[in-house]
C-alpha cells in the first residue's frame, strides 16, 4: 500500500507538471517537439470536426463558386479586368468563411461545451495550440481556393499566370486573417456571439473594402481606412500576380501583406492566454 500510495503520488505529481506547462504556456526548449505538438494538435482539430470541418469546407466553395457560375450566366461579358477582380473577389470570401467565421466559432466552442478541459491535461504549450489549429484552417482553405480558381477559368474563360510569389501572398492573406478569427473566437463568450461577430466581419471586409472592386472607385477620405485592411492589399496583389503583372506596387503589397501576418502571429502568441478559455 505504502508503494502504492508513493507510486500514485508521483504520477499525481507528474500530471500536474504537465497540467502546469500547458496552463503558462511554457514552451519547450526543443524546437522538434513544439513542431510535433503542432503536428499532433493539427490532426487532432482534423478528427475532431470532420464533419463541421467538412460542412465548412463545402459552405467555403459552394457560396463563393455558386456565385461565380451565377454572374458568368448574367453577364458573360464583362471586361477581362472586372472578370478577374470578381473571381479573386470569391477566393477571398471563400477564405473568410474559413478563416474569420470556421475558425472563430471553432475557438468559441472549444471554449464553451468544455473542451479546453481536454487540452489543459495535454504536455503543450498554449502557442502549440494556437499555431495547431492555426495550420488546420490554413488546410481547409485550400480546397475553396482551388475551386473557385477552377470555376473562373472554366466558367469564365480565364487563363492565370501563376507565381511562387502567388504562394506567399496566399499564406500571407489566410495569416492575417487567421488572426482575425481568433481573436474573436478568444474575446466571445459564448459561440453564436462569436458566429454573429466573425460574419459581420466578413461582411464588412467582402463589401466594405476594395475586395470586389478597385480602390480608386472609393470617396477619397475613404481609401485611407480601407488601407488599413489586409483584404485591401490581398485583393490587389493576387489580381496582379494571376495576370502575369509583378512590379512595385505588387511588392508593396507583399509587404503590407507581411506585416498584417507578423501582427496576426503576435494576437496568436501573446493575445491568447490559457485563463481566457
Amino acid at each position: 500500500m505504502c508503494i502504492l500510495r508513493k507510486l500514485v503520488r508521483k504520477l499525481s505529481k507528474n500530471f500536474d507538471t504537465y497540467v502546469e506547462v500547458a496552463r503558462h504556456g511554457e514552451d519547450s526548449k526543443s524546437f522538434v517537439k513544439f513542431i510535433k505538438d503542432v503536428l499532433m494538435l493539427t490532426v487532432i482539430n482534423l478528427k475532431e470536426i470532420r464533419l463541421s470541418g467538412v460542412f465548412a469546407a463545402i459552405l467555403s466553395i459552394l457560396l463563393p463558386v455558386g456565385i461565380v457560375i451565377f454572374m458568368s450566366i448574367a453577364q458573360p461579358n464583362l471586361p477581362l479586368d472586372v472578370r478577374m477582380r470578381f473571381i479573386i473577389g470569391n477566393v477571398l470570401v471563400s477564405v473568410l468563411q474559413t478563416c474569420v467565421s470556421a475558425l472563430g466559432g471553432r475557438i468559441a466552442q472549444i471554449k464553451w461545451y468544455g473542451g479546453a478541459e481536454y487540452y489543459f491535461v495535454l504536455p503543450i504549450s498554449r502557442i502549440s495550440l494556437m499555431y495547431g489549429l492555426l495550420l488546420n484552417h490554413l488546410i481547409l482553405t485550400i480546397p475553396g481556393i482551388l475551386a473557385v480558381l477552377t470555376a473562373g477559368a472554366i466558367f469564365y474563360n480565364v487563363t492565370y499566370h501563376f507565381s511562387p510569389l502567388l504562394i506567399l501572398v496566399f499564406v500571407e492573406m489566410i495569416l492575417a486573417l487567421c488572426g482575425i478569427g481568433m481573436f474573436i473566437g478568444m474575446k466571445s463568450r459564448h459561440p453564436g456571439k462569436a458566429t454573429a461577430l466573425a460574419q459581420g466581419a466578413s461582411f464588412f471586409l467582402m463589401f466594405g473594402t476594395p475586395v470586389y472592386y478597385s480602390v480608386y472607385a472609393l470617396p477619397h477620405f475613404y481609401r485611407y481606412f480601407v488601407r488599413l485592411m489586409p483584404t485591401t492589399y490581398a485583393s490587389d496583389a493576387v489580381a496582379q500576380i494571376i495576370r502575369g503583372i509583378v512590379n512595385q506596387e505588387v511588392w508593396l503589397d507583399v509587404l503590407a501583406l507581411g506585416i498584417f501576418s507578423v501582427i496576426s502571429l503576435f494576437i496568436i502568441s501573446r493575445a491568447t492566454k490559457w485563463t481566457e478559455f
